[in-house]
C-alpha cells in the first residue's frame, strides 16, 4: 500500500480542524466524495470455476468468514470509511486473488518488549507509537495510525497514534513535520530504542524501552535548546486509543465503548470489561485533557457539530469523555536556557499501574545483557550477521508471552498479526531452540500448542494467548505437520525424553489427522494453508504435502525412540503421501508442477518456501528430486521482490548445498532491507519497499535457521 493510497482520511478531531482552517477543511471535504482509480479490469471469472471444487470439509469456512466480517460494530468501519471503501473495491478488482491486500501496509520500524513481559510496542520512524499490547494476553489497545500524504494539508492529519509534540514559543513542532529524524536505532545489545529529532532551535532525544517484569513501556525524552535564547516550551504527549478485551480476528478489528478520564494521568477504561490503559508522566503534569473524536463526514457537519468539535460552547478542558476512539493529552511547561536541556519521562501501563520509581534504562540494559550472554550463537559469524542474529533472537524473545507460552506472529494491528499461528510458532520454536532458548521452546510446544490442538489432531488458523480462536478460516492442513517437525527438532536439540513423553499423545493425534484427511488423489485435502487466500479452498500444495510426508516419517522415528506403537503405520502413510506428491507434482511426461495443484488444472509457480522440501525437510532427497526442484528455484528466485522467510529459507538450502557465495549474496541483499532499528519485514516489493508485517517472527526465525545451517 503506497502512501498515496493512504493520503485521504475522514478522521478528524478538534485540533485537526483548527490546524487545517476553514479553507483546508473545505478542500479536504471536497476530496472525499467518491473513491478514485478503481480498476475492475483484473476481475478473473475463472476464480469462480476454481471455487466449484471446494472440498466439502471447507464449506463452512466462507460462512465463518462472513459471520466474522459482519459481526463487528459499524462504528469500526466508520472510523475509516474512506479506507474501507477503497480496500473493498481493490479486493473486488483483483478477483479475490489478493485477499491480504487490504492490510498490506505497516509503518512500524522498531519493536520494544522483553522475554519477561507480555507487553509489546511498535514505533514508527517519526516517533509515533502505532501499537501497544498490554499484555498480549487479555486485551489490546488500538493506537490507530495510518500514513498520510506529504502535501501541506495532509502531512499530519489526523492525530493518530501516541506521540510527543512541542510548542516552542507558541509554535507547534512535530516529529513528522518540523523535526527531522536524525537518529533511529536500537542501542547495541541493550533492547532500548534511541532516536533523535532535530529542528532549528530544538533537538528532541528519545530512549524508549519496556521495563523488565513491569509490563510497562517507558519513553524518556530529553529536550535540548540549541538556540541562543531561552525558550518557553510546552511538552505535550498525545494519544488516541481504544481499549478492549475482544478476541480480535485476523483482519478484522472490533472496538468497545471507552471512557477516558484526565486527572494526574490519562486512563482509558473499557466500559464492557473494565480493562484499562494508563499513561502518565514521571513528574506530575501541569495539565491533562480528554477529548472526544469526531467520527462523521466533514461535508455533513452541522453548526452544532462544529461548535462541539471546536468546544466553542465550553472553553474549559474536559476531564472525562466517552466514545470509541478517545484523545488524551498530557502537558508539561518548561523553560530551557541556551545550551541546556530538560528531561521528561512518559509511562504507558495497563490495569495494575505502578510508577517506575528507581526503574531506569539500566534495568533494561542489564536484562538484555543477561539474555545475550545466555544466547548460543555460531562463533564464526561476521559483525553484520552477528548483529542480525542478536536482533532476531531479541525479537523472538519479545514476541513470547511468558505467562501463556504463546508467541505472536508479529506485534501489528495492520496487518493484524498479533495472534499465534501454529505454523509461525513452530518455526519460531525451532529457531529458539537452535539459539539456546531451550525451556521457552519446550514450553511453547507443550503448554500452548498442545493445549489448543483440536480433538481430531488438527489446528485451526490462529489463536489469542488465552487459546481463543481468532482466525477467519478454520483448519489449516500444514500446521499439524509443522507442530510434529518442531517437536522433533526440539527433542533432538535437547535430548529431553521426558518432554517427548509428555507431548507424545499430541504428536499421535496430529498423525491420525494427516492419515484421515487425504483426498482421492492421495494428497492432503485442500485448505487455506500458509498463503491463506481464497483459492486455497480448491488447490493442493507441494508445501503442505512435503510437510505431511516429513511429519509421518518423523513420527515413526519418534515412536521407535519411545518404544511406542504406530511406527509402521506412520511410515506406510508417509510413503503413500510421498508417492502421491511425486505423481501429482512431478509427472514423468510433463513439466514439474508447483507450487499448487488445482483440481481443474495445474499451476507452475515455484516460490521460496518450496525450498523447504529440499531443506530442512528430507522429501526431495528421499525421492531424488533435489536437482529438479533446485534448478527451478534457481531460475525463479530473483530478489527483490520476495517473501522474506522464503528468500532466507532458499538461502539456507544453498548453504546446505555448499553454495555459500550465492547464499551470502542473497542474505546480504535481504539484510540491506532490515529496519534501522533492527529486525526484518515480511515482504520486499520489486521497487525495494518493505511491506506487510514488521517485525515478522517467521523472518527472524528463518535468518537464525539459515545461519545455523551455514555454520553447522
Amino acid at each position: 500500500m503506497s502512501q498515496e493510497d493512504e493520503s485521504e482520511d475522514q478522521s478528524l478531531g478538534r485540533r485537526d480542524i483548527l490546524k487545517l482552517g476553514a479553507a483546508g477543511a473545505a478542500t479536504l471535504a471536497g476530496s472525499k466524495i467518491a473513491p478514485k482509480n478503481i480498476d475492475l479490469s483484473r476481475l478473473k471469472p475463472d476464480i469462480l470455476k476454481r471455487l466449484r471444487h471446494i472440498e466439502k470439509d471447507n464449506l463452512s469456512m466462507p460462512v465463518n468468514f462472513l459471520e466474522i466480517a459482519t459481526g463487528g460494530d459499524l462504528k469500526d468501519l466508520r472510523y475509516r470509511p474512506r479506507h474501507t471503501a477503497r480496500k473493498v473495491a481493490s479486493l473486488a478488482s483483483s478477483g479475490l486473488e489478493n485477499s491480504n491486500g487490504f492490510q498490506s501496509y505497516n509503518p512500524s520500524e522498531a519493536f520494544l518488549s522483553t522475554r519477561d513481559d507480555g507487553t509489546g510496542a511498535t514505533v514508527t520512524e517519526d516517533g509515533r507509537l502505532d501499537s501497544f499490547f498490554h499484555p498480549y494476553t487479555g486485551y489490546s489497545t488500538w493506537l490507530p495510525y495510518f500514513t498520510h500524504g506529504d502535501d501541506e494539508l495532509m502531512g499530519s492529519v489526523p492525530q493518530e497514534g501516541s506521540y510527543p509534540e512541542l510548542e516552542v514559543e507558541g509554535e507547534l513542532k512535530q516529529t513528522w513535520n518540523d523535526l527531522e529524524t536524525t537518529e533511529f536505532r536500537m542501542r547495541d545489545n541493550k533492547g532500548i530504542l534511541d532516536a533523535e529529532y532535530s529542528g532549528k532551535d530544538i533537538v528532541l532525544e528519545e530512549s524508549s524501552f519496556v521495563a523488565p517484569k513491569k509490563d510497562t513501556l517507558r519513553r524518556d525524552y530529553t529536550i535540548k535548546n540549541v538556540s541562543d535564547e531561552e525558550l518557553e516550551i510546552v511538552f505535550r504527549y498525545h494519544t488516541r486509543a481504544n481499549v478492549n478485551n475482544n478476541e480480535q480476528n485476523f483482519g478484522f478489528w472490533h472496538s468497545n465503548s471507552n471512557k477516558l478520564e484526565a486527572d494526574e494521568e490519562l486512563t482509558w477504561s473499557d466500559k464492557e470489561s473494565g480493562q484499562e490503559l494508563r499513561i502518565g508522566l514521571e513528574d506530575e503534569p501541569d495539565s491533562t485533557e480528554a477529548e472526544s473524536y469526531f467520527e462523521g463526514n466533514l461535508i455533513d457537519l452541522s453548526l452544532d457539530d462544529i461548535k462541539e468539535i471546536l468546544h466553542l460552547e465550553d472553553t474549559d478542558r474536559s476531564d472525562s469523555v466517552e466514545g470509541r476512539f478517545l484523545d488524551g493529552d498530557l502537558e508539561k511547561e518548561l523553560s530551557v536556557k541556551p545550551g541546556e536541556s530538560v528531561d521528561v519521562s512518559v509511562m504507558l501501563e495497563g490495569n495494575e499501574s505502578s510508577k517506575l520509581e528507581g526503574e531506569s534504562q539500566k534495568s533494561a540494559e542489564d536484562h538484555w545483557q543477561g539474555f545475550f550472554s545466555d544466547l548460543e550463537m555460531p562463533d564464526e559469524m561476521d559483525e553484520k550477521e552477528g548483529d542480525m542474529y542478536r536482533d532476531s533472537a531479541r525479537i523472538l524473545a519479545g514476541l513470547h508471552d511468558p505467562e501463556k507460552s504463546s508467541s505472536a506472529a508479529a506485534p501489528n494491528i495492520q496487518p493484524l498479526y498479533y495472534p499465534t499461528w501454529i505454523r509461525d510458532g513452530a518455526i519460531q520454536t525451532v529457531a529458539k531452540v537452535q539459539s539456546g532458548q531451550y525451556q521457552t521452546a519446550k514450553e511453547e510446544l507443550k503448554d500452548f500448542m498442545a493445549e489448543v490442538q483440536s480433538e481430531d489432531g488438527s489446528f485451526q488458523q490462529c489463536f489469542n494467548p488465552e487459546g481463543g480462536l481468532t482466525g477467519v478460516w478454520e483448519v489449516q492442513n500444514d500446521q499439524p505437520s509443522l507442530f510434529t517437525w518442531a517437536v522433533s527438532e526440539v527433542y533432538h536439540e535437547t535430548g529431553d525424553k521426558d518432554f517427548l513423553e509428555e507431548i507424545w499423545e499430541n504428536v499421535q493425534n496430529a498423525q491420525e489427522y494427516l492419515i484421515d484427511n487425504r483426498a482421492g488423489n492421495g494428497l492432503m485435502k485442500s485448505a487455506p494453508d500458509y498463503s491463506e487466500n481464497l483459492e486455497d479452498f480448491s488447490r493442493q500444495s507441494l508445501w503442505t504435502n512435503s510437510l505431511a510426508y516429513e511429519s509421518l516419517k518423523t513420527a515413526a522415528e519418534l515412536a521407535e525412540e519411545l518404544n511406542k506403537d504406530g511406527a509402521e503405520q506412520y511410515r506406510a502413510a508417509a510413503d503413500e503421501i510421498g508417492e502421491s506428491t511425486v505423481k501429482n507434482f512431478f509427472p514423468e511426461s510433463k513439466e514439474p508442477i508447483s507450487e499448487y495443484r488445482l483440481f481443474d488444472g495445474a499451476i507452475n509457480n515455484f516460490g521460496g518456501l518450496d525450498s523447504f522440501a529440499v531443506w530442512p525437510l528430507s522429501f526431495a532427497e528421499d525421492y531424488d528430486l533435489e536437482d529438479e526442484i533446485t534448478s527451478i528455484l534457481d531460475t525463479e528466485m530473483d530478489f527483490p521482490p520476495g517473501f522474506v522467510p522464503g528468500q532466507l529459507n532458499y538461502a539456507g538450502m544453498l548453504y546446505n548445498q555448499d553454495r555459500r557465495e550465492e547464499a551470502d549474496e542473497l542474505v546480504d541483499q535481504v539484510l540491506d532491507h532490515r529496519s534501522k532499528a533492527g529486525g526484518l519485514y515480511e515482504q520486499i516489493q520489486e521497487n525495494g519497499e518493505e511491506t506487510m508485517a514488521y517485525p515478522l517472527g517467521w523472518s527472524q526465525a528463518a535468518f537464525i535457521m539459515a545461519m545455523e545451517e551455514k555454520y553447522s
